[in-house]
């Protein structure tokens, strides 16, 4: 279900947010999306530590941040390009790659260690904290408004330019198929995890971030 909940607001909602970070302004788009997902942060934060934090309300919260993800990432997605010359893009995205990837292997350890001295609430807590400090960042980024001597697109508009555009790529399609069948398979595997953890002998919150880091590495 907390699986469930994460994904689906990008299943709804990742073509409309793509359509919106090619009309809106990125900066600003991107300063929004942030801070959505830094309000869940705190409302989370705050919830587990007036020991409020019932299951639905975990999925409900899981759910409206998912929104905001699914929103942010398409601008995300489009950061690099936008501030790196092209001959310099292959190694700024495989260097954007390997920062994912190690923060998929720093970031359980982190949570495992903080859980196993102080107890989950003050996982919450940093997340809150680094959720709004990457907002001011953000904020402080001085994007460079580029000037098109096209018409203005509009937001439906948009949208089927894009599906129209993947209906007619074969290259899109094979993309397209990659992706289905990474995701299709990942998203099952990071779902039932924390069940394959807690069923190892003596399984915890310290096997489950073993395991979500493994996959980082």
């Amino acid at each position: 279900l907390v699986q469930t909940a994460a994904t689906l607001p990008v299943f709804l909602l990742g073509v409309p947010s793509g359509a919106l970070a090619d009309i809106l302004d990125r900066r600003r788009y991107f300063v929004a999306t942030q801070f959505w997902v830094a309000g869940v942060a705190v409302v989370l934060c705050v919830a587990s530590l007036l020991d409020a934090l019932t299951p639905s309300l975990l999925l409900a919260l899981t759910f409206v941040n998912g929104i905001g993800l699914a929103m942010r990432w398409p601008v995300f997605a489009a950061v690099v390009p936008g501030i790196v010359p092209r001959p310099q893009l292959p190694a700024a995205l495989a260097l954007n790659g390997l920062a994912m990837n190690a923060s998929r292997i720093v970031g359980p350890v982190v949570a495992g260690t903080l859980i196993a001295a102080a107890g989950s609430v003050w996982v919450f807590a940093l997340n809150a904290a680094l959720s709004i400090g990457a907002g001011f960042l953000i904020l402080r980024w001085k994007s460079e408004q580029k000037v098109s001597a096209l018409p203005a697109e509009r937001f439906f508009g948009a949208i089927r330019v894009g599906l129209q555009y993947v209906r007619q790529s074969p290259s899109m399609h094979v993309v397209m198929l990659r992706i289905a069948l990474f995701f299709l398979h990942s998203t099952a595997l990071i779902a039932l995890l924390p069940l394959v953890a807690k069923r190892l002998h003596g399984g915890g919150a310290g096997t489950f971030t073993l395991l979500l880091s493994a996959m980082g590495v």
